[in-house]
């Protein structure tokens, strides 16, 4: 007999018989944002996903479904296999008029459910993938969770109180009570059993269909796997049984030898499924067994979190600047001219500053690290008020973008007065910033700049001309403290030699040690080498430029090029925390270079155009979430 029917659930046919539907949370506000769609375990309904839809709370469109013969659902006239399954979810979604970007969460068998999904539908309606201790399509290989003497030396057992689960769920009284009352009805027992004479058959027809040699199957779109500690469970079954008498003491070492090395097994088990995309991250719920849906609800909530929000990401912006940090940048640009402060509010612009301020303050770097916010507009009143608002964030300079709307009829003259009334008005030293591209065509001129410098609170300019004639011109001419950085990782070396103070770099976010060593290497007079390892950069550069990677920097900022100068050298930063250190640093740079092509022509774009970046290039990486990206 089924349950009542839940407020938030409906039937809906997919033609042989009707499915439960449960929802959770806002609709989504266009058929661009992703919903999530939970999918569970073997002998498991929609019950014990409640925990973590409660914790996503309004912040994504989620739903759950009772599958055939479980509670709400009718019964099906096809067997449970997996593929039926998988077929019965795809007719589900499809009947319900479910059509936005698809994040599948799933437990257990669920990992051969989804995969099996895969392999039916494709995965281009899919935006990401969470599995929760799933089962790997070869884990009847490595681990044999079904193993008699393991429930022999269990029998007799209530392995939910034995697990702990009984003691540790997250869910309510009354959630648990459903919870334990539906696996005691003949519905549940008939299904449940029905589902396990087809699961290790499972498993098999899966590998046939070798989607494992079509790896990655979800390209670049992020993959979240948790993997639970098996061990915890069947230590705890071992103990309860052995409390119980069961098993001969032989029995019973098998089953101890099974514990020694099974999370050591289900951990490569849980690496096979990083390979699904190139951004993939493992983590690992140590307080929990199988079940971690129930008993660590919030570290799911954490993977499908960093997969549908687009609010800024502090945490990972404060551990890229501190990487960025200790690989010798001299300063960070935020809110540059790519385009990235358009996509933020106002609130998260500031809030971008405040993070980068508050990390340089607690690195102790205030004395001599610059902060320089990005406060460029068409017109002078607006760069004024950015200027102000930046200076309360914790920014120590602006840097200003001559305005270029109507270019024809800006003239140099203008652009001068342009800059001296935000400076007049500006409370932060003001940076001045030649880039043509993104003026219109305009390219000021050595006399121009020198001209505008004239201002006592204009302190610099970013020349992302490449002219390093004039570069050398105003570096030569312009006043005492006046520092002029280039403006490309393509000419840092060029620079330094016609008296650069630094240079400010998008291609600095990616491999910053390599840009610092070229200023470095320049510095100490070696010459051959800072020119092997600047057209090292430079060919890293000009990847960037032409998969579009352009649109990824969001300027933090980045490298000190002569730290004992009056104006140290800054590099503007680029978005993807990609672990370089020491002599592997070029090594790093020489492979984005090899597979920046295939990789980052693959990037699916989606409103704010960028995507997150963790595990890169195989590196455990910390997860950078879209908005984050976009200053």
């Amino acid at each position: 007999m089924a349950s009542r029917l839940s407020a938030n659930g409906r039937l809906v046919d997919i033609g042989s018989h009707s499915l439960a539907l449960y929802s959770h949370g806002p609709e989504p506000s266009s058929f661009a944002d992703p919903v999530v769609v939970f999918v569970s375990g073997i002998a498991s309904d929609a019950l014990n996903w409640q925990a973590v839809t409660r914790l996503l709370g309004s912040s994504v469109r989620s739903y759950s479904y009772d599958r055939s013969g479980y509670r709400n659902s009718e019964s099906s006239p096809i067997a449970p296999t997996a593929e039926n399954v998988a077929l019965e979810l795809s007719l589900l979604l499809d009947k319900a008029s479910i059509k936005n970007p698809l994040i599948f969460v799933g437990h257990s068998w669920a990992g051969v459910l989804i995969n099996e999904y895969f392999a039916l539908k494709g995965t281009e309606q899919v935006a990401g993938l969470v599995l929760v201790d799933a089962n790997h399509e070869t884990a009847p290989l490595v681990v044999n969770v079904n193993d008699p003497t393991l429930w022999t030396v269990a029998a007799g057992v209530d392995v939910w109180v034995a697990w702990g689960t009984e003691a540790e769920h997250k869910l309510t009284q009354e959630e648990w009570e459903t919870f334990r009352s539906a696996e005691a009805t003949d519905k549940y027992k008939l299904i449940a059993d029905t589902e396990e004479e087809n699961y290790a058959s499972s498993f098999e027809t899966l590998r046939r269909k070798g989607l494992a040699q079509r790896q990655p199957l979800l390209g670049n779109k992020p993959v979240y796997v948790i993997a639970g500690t098996r061990s915890r469970d069947w230590r705890r079954l071992h103990d309860a049984g052995v409390a119980k008498g069961n098993g001969t003491e032989e029995q019973r070492s098998h089953v101890r030898e099974m514990i020694r090395t099974v999370d050591e097994k289900t951990t490569g088990l849980m690496k096979e499924f990083l390979k699904l995309s190139t951004k993939g991250e493992l983590v690992f719920a140590t307080d929990s067994g199988h079940f971690v849906q129930l008993t660590q609800p919030d570290m799911v909530v954490d993977g499908v979190k960093i997969r549908t929000s687009e609010d800024v990401d502090t945490n990972t912006l404060e551990l890229h600047l501190v990487r960025l940090m200790n690989a010798g940048v001299a300063g960070f640009v935020v809110h540059g001219s790519n385009g990235e402060a358009f996509h933020l509010s106002h609130e998260e612009r500031s809030a971008m500053i405040c993070c980068a301020a508050d990390i340089v303050h607690q690195e102790g770097h205030e004395t001599r690290m610059p902060l320089i916010a990005g406060c460029g507009a068409q017109s002078t009143r607006k760069p004024i008020l950015l200027c102000r608002d930046a200076f309360k964030s914790g920014a120590s300079h602006a840097l200003l973008l001559p305005p270029s709307y109507y270019g024809g009829l800006i003239t140099d003259e203008k652009v001068f007065q342009y800059s001296h009334a935000v400076a007049d008005a500006s409370p932060i030293p003001v940076v001045i910033y030649n880039l043509p591209t993104a003026a219109a065509g305009r390219d000021l001129s050595s006399d121009t700049i020198l001209h505008i410098a004239k201002h006592p609170n204009i302190v610099g300019v970013k020349l992302t001309c490449g002219n390093t004639g004039k570069h050398a011109r105003v570096a030569d001419k312009a006043p005492a403290g006046f520092f002029a950085a280039g403006g490309s990782a393509d000419f840092i070396l060029q620079g330094q030699v016609v008296g650069a103070n630094g240079t400010i770099s998008g291609l600095a976010n990616v491999a910053p040690r390599a840009c610092v060593r070229i200023t470095e290497l320049a510095a100490e007079g070696t010459v051959a080498e800072a020119r092997r390892l600047q057209a090292v950069v430079a060919r890293g550069e000009w990847i960037a430029i032409q998969t579009g990677f352009v649109l990824l920097f969001f300027h933090p900022l980045c490298s000190n090029c002569q730290r004992n100068s009056q104006a140290p050298g800054i590099l503007q930063l680029f978005f993807i925390p990609f672990v370089e250190v020491g002599q592997g640093a070029v090594q790093l740079l020489e492979l984005f270079i090899k597979l920046g092509h295939q990789v980052f022509q693959t990037i699916n774009f989606r409103l704010v155009f960028v995507p997150d970046f963790h595990n890169f290039l195989g590196v455990e990486l910390p997860s950078a979430n879209i908005a984050a990206s976009m200053p």
